[in-house]
């Protein structure tokens, strides 16, 4: 009757533990560089300007007709003209540089071409 060596058995399980948790450190780790501006101030009392880091404020209210209510925004870009708006319910809207309500991107479901949630918005800027 051959005989089961369960110290190696126990060996081979906590370096596969080992290696996992490894993995899963090294996963954690953010090693692409930022796109947030930081801007370190080195005194409570000096004065940080926005306008030293912006070149302009356009406000831009946005059209509300059934379809295009916001309930609260978590991601928006501006890219070719676009504003597109990520909102807490999970959908992305598309309004023109004026503000109009243009589309909703695709749709909402389980179904091909549609979508459960949106988590981000990635723009490929080569396509457009």
């Amino acid at each position: 009757m051959p005989s089961i060596n369960f110290l190696h058995l126990g060996e081979k399980r906590i370096s596969i533990s080992i290696i996992i948790i490894l993995l899963i450190f090294h996963s954690c780790t953010n090693s692409e560089p930022s796109e947030i501006l930081t801007i370190k101030v080195s005194k409570a009392s000096e004065k940080v300007l926005l306008e030293d880091y912006i070149k302009s404020i356009k406000y831009v209210p946005l059209e509300t007709k059934i379809g295009s209510y916001i309930s609260s925004i978590l991601e928006l870009k501006v890219f070719n003209r676009h504003i597109l708006i990520r909102d807490v319910s999970g959908r992305v809207l598309i309004f023109d540089s004026e503000g109009k309500f243009i589309r909703k991107l695709g749709k909402i479901g389980d179904g091909p071409g549609e979508y459960t949630r949106a988590y981000s918005i990635e723009i490929d800027e080569e396509a457009g």
